[in-house]
């Protein structure tokens, strides 16, 4: 099945999500900023992890994940 949303992130916003440390920021930030990262499709990134994938080593739902995927993209991550 195609992906609905992609995430294509941009040099900026990889090293600002990059930047999230685990115990500096809330879990639920965190979670958010690695879950994005792993879904990016930028250019010379690689294809992104599948929604399954993620919410596997997140240890999240998929469901979490393709909500996710949708309000990155609402917002202008694409």
């Amino acid at each position: 099945m195609e992906k609905k949303y992609r995430i294509k992130l941009s040099s900026e916003e990889r090293d600002w999500l990059e930047g999230f440390k685990k115990g500096q920021q809330k879990i639920g930030e965190y979670h958010r900023a690695m879950a994005l990262l792993k879904a990016d499709e930028s250019e010379g990134i690689g294809p992104g992890l599948r929604d399954w994938e993620i919410a596997e080593r997140l240890g999240k739902s998929r469901r979490w994940v393709e909500k996710l995927r949708e309000k990155a993209c609402a917002v202008g991550i694409e």
